[in-house]
């Protein structure tokens, strides 16, 4: 008899092989149609491009207006991060406490949108500092509502497409925030007279009016669910993964209680409840993030000092980093199913080390060479953070049980949430007095991190996966007279 082809074979053992009751989960869940978008999706995108236009014209504002520079671009993001975590676990508190989910999407809009136009008039860099802070707690109250305001009256098994299709809606403001910028900026400065403080005034004006419609249309198309989602997620270093929610705009979970400093020095030693192993890859993405950081808090005012671009170019970069980005994600997902995820995460490591030298030499390039290379550039790096961010969240979901698959996730979360907040800090104090010392900075973080991901086991042991396939076969626990 002859052999058949691997891939015949592999239909007939897949065919073949029993169900588990989360495969049979996930058919239903594809079955099931998913509910319509709610209208006050397209609010949230709304508010999401008025913070990604904001994201990138603060740090100008801070430079051409305001007379400051790498290390006041830095301290603001810091702190403004800083102050999200702290309102994340107010609002997340006291939205559980008081059961209610539309006020506080209605502050976190309305925040951001007197927070931009108090922006619009300030004149120094403490009264901007300040407004920035308090526009970012305001955020954290709907940032840390609106995902299980989404989910909740939706059957469970449909919960990852409805945060997909958040997620999408957020992406898309905050890319449409940034588009906004460069055509205002493109249509108001000309590249002759550098910079008009009337026209970066405007922006914010401008965006500040977007949050506002944001806020009006979630005031009339927001209704209070019936049911309540329990936000509650207890995990390692807990709270800073919102710090993230800032500078991305994925909807993350609230995360409540603060780690003890035993708990901190635990996860230090590498003695978690993940295993050694595991702890040290969180510990890595805490130090590459902290070079991705201190990286990219400093590019727009390097590209501005050291290339002499135009605002309206480096929105439009950015526009190109994001859209590429958020593009690769299916792709890169793809592409994590078919090879071995920790190899594509290290090389990819290392073409993102390799890149932040190249930054350091765009100033030798002049004409269409240097406009072709930042293209290059800033197309390599959306792709190289896709692959990063999806291979680092497979290599967890592989490591992981699956009733510890969401801690790990959030603890992935905050990890980013730490590297972020001290590669802001630091990236900023160094590209202050040197550019080139800002980028060996970033360069070893990033390698140092690489290094760390050597101990990474292969995925669970055989005898964890065995527990795991008893666990997904075994029949449900009697229910309780």
């Amino acid at each position: 008899m002859a052999a058949l082809p691997r891939r015949a074979m592999s239909d007939i053992q897949r065919a073949t092989a029993p169900s588990s009751p989360s495969a049979d989960a996930s058919a239903a869940a594809r079955r099931t149609p998913a509910p319509p978008n709610d209208p006050y999706f397209l609010a949230y995108a709304l508010a999401n491009a008025a913070q990604g236009g904001a994201s990138l014209l603060t740090p100008l504002f801070i430079a051409l207006v305001l007379g400051g520079g790498q290390r006041e671009v830095g301290l603001t993001i810091s702190l403004s991060s800083v102050a999200g975590v702290v309102a994340g676990l107010v609002w997340g508190r006291l939205s559980d406490r008081l059961g209610r989910r539309k006020p506080f999407v209605l502050v976190g809009f309305g925040g951001v949108a007197a927070g931009l136009t108090a922006i619009a008039g300030v004149h120094s860099l403490g009264a901007l500092l300040l407004a920035q802070v308090a526009l970012t707690f305001l955020w954290m109250a709907a940032a840390a509502v609106i995902p299980p305001l989404a989910i909740e009256g939706v059957p469970r098994p449909l919960w990852e497409r409805r945060l997909g299709a958040l997620n999408r809606f957020g992406a898309l403001g905050w890319m449409g925030g940034l588009l906004l910028g460069a055509l205002w900026m493109r249509g108001l400065v000309e590249p002759a007279q550098g910079t008009d403080e009337v026209a970066l005034r405007g922006l914010y004006l401008l965006l500040g009016a977007l949050a506002a419609v944001a806020a009006l249309l979630a005031a009339l198309w927001i209704h209070e669910p019936p049911q309540r989602v329990d936000r509650r997620f207890k995990g390692l270093l807990p709270a800073v993964a919102l710090a993230w929610e800032r500078l991305r705009f994925a909807p993350i979970a609230l995360l409540h209680l603060l780690p003890t400093p035993r708990t901190l020095w635990s996860w230090l030693r590498g003695r978690t409840a993940f295993g050694v192993p595991l702890t040290r890859f969180f510990q890595s993405v805490v130090v590459y993030h902290v070079g991705f950081s201190a990286f990219w808090v400093t590019m727009p005012l390097y590209l501005k000092d050291a290339l002499g671009l135009d605002p309206s170019l480096i929105f439009a970069l950015f526009v190109l980093h994001q859209g590429t980005s958020a593009l690769m994600n299916p792709y890169v997902a793809r592409l994590a199913e078919r090879y071995r995820t920790r190899y594509l995460h290290r090389a990819f490591l290392v073409l993102r080390a390799a890149l932040t030298l190249v930054a350091a030499a765009l100033p030798l390039l002049q004409g269409p060479a240097r406009l072709g290379t930042l293209v290059a550039f800033f197309t390599l790096t959306g792709v190289s953070w896709a692959v990063i961010n999806v291979s680092a969240t497979a290599i967890i979901s592989k490591r992981v049980r699956t009733g510890r698959r969401g801690q790990a996730i959030g603890t992935y979360q905050a990890a980013i949430g730490i590297g972020s907040i001290l590669g802001a800090l630091l990236g900023g104090l160094l590209a202050d007095r040197s550019y080139p010392a800002n980028f060996a900075f970033a360069t070893l973080c990033i390698v140092a991190g690489l290094l760390m991901t050597r101990r990474l086991p292969l995925r669970l042991r055989p005898e964890a996966r065995e527990r795991e396939r008893e666990r997904a076969h075994a029949p449900p626990p009697p229910s309780r007279a």
